[in-house]
């Protein structure tokens, strides 16, 4: 847990020290309450980050659901909350940490190996 929140943070540093490459045009952004406000400026947000930085490099799924009433995770569908609307970094660091859920779902091999190790090395 440590890991990812440490490499979601560092993702995040990453994508603010560089300008952004139309990554939010290649992303799909669904709402799930199409007239909710909260969700529509989320969304708006979410756009406006991407433009603002280059996230590219932590992109994994192109798959993004603004809900107003879930608890936001990364799978079957990345789905974000409307919770951050207020702070940018919040919301952006939100993103990347649900993005690093399906990078690490990917190399799952690796991955599995990485815990092991982990769990090694806090039990020496």
């Amino acid at each position: 847990m440590r890991r990812v929140l440490l490499c979601a943070v560092l993702g995040l540093l990453a994508c603010m020290t560089a300008a952004a490459q139309g990554v939010q045009d290649q992303l799909k952004i669904s709402l799930k309450h199409n007239d909710d406000a909260g969700e529509v400026q989320t969304r708006n947000q979410l756009q406006r980050l991407l433009a603002q930085y280059d996230c590219s490099k932590f992109i994994f799924t192109r798959d993004i659901v603004i809900d107003r009433d879930a608890v936001p995770h990364s799978h079957p569908v990345l789905t974000l909350h409307t919770r951050h609307r207020k702070d940018d970094e919040l919301l952006l660091s939100a993103f990347v940490h649900e993005q690093i859920h399906w990078f690490l779902t990917q190399r799952g091999e690796q991955t599995e190996k990485a815990v092991r190790e982990e769990r090694w090395l806090v039990i020496s």
